[in-house]
């Protein structure tokens, strides 16, 4: 059994009263419908809630940073934005939790973690050219 299949499994057994939605690579879900769930997925193959999230936890947040590669942050945060975009806005009580210890997401890449997003797109520039045009302050 693999992570994400043993993760319901496990859910399933600590919330018996609540549907367990499984999505993986080789199982994908299709879109759920507004009814309480919990959904454990793999990234790239999340469902979307008819709805959106209530919240999302993503989990092992230091295994994917520590991966070997210079693209390793962007990829991250692409897959944490995409997960997170499925989650209602904050005003209607949507909530993101990332796992990962304080010194993984040092630098200003993570800067992104709080929706910082224009210091996450001055991070990448060259030379940091855009700060004077979008006034952030990494």
């Amino acid at each position: 059994m693999r992570g994400a299949e043993r993760t319901a499994q496990e859910l399933g057994r600590a919330f018996p009263n609540i549907p367990v939605i499984s999505s993986t690579g080789d199982q994908p879900a299709e879109p759920i419908g507004d009814r309480p769930a919990i959904v454990v997925s793999t990234p790239g193959v999340e469902p979307v809630a008819e709805e959106g999230y209530a919240s999302a936890l993503l989990l092992d947040g230091d295994a994917q940073l520590q991966r070997e590669g210079l693209d390793v942050p962007r990829r991250v945060l692409a897959r944490w934005f995409r997960a997170a975009s499925l989650v209602r806005p904050h005003a209607e009580g949507g909530t993101v939790v990332v796992t990962a210890a304080d010194e993984e997401l040092t630098g200003p890449w993570f800067a992104g973690i709080r929706w910082a997003l224009r210091a996450v797109s001055c991070t990448d520039a060259e030379t940091w050219a855009c700060r004077p045009r979008c006034g952030c302050s990494v």
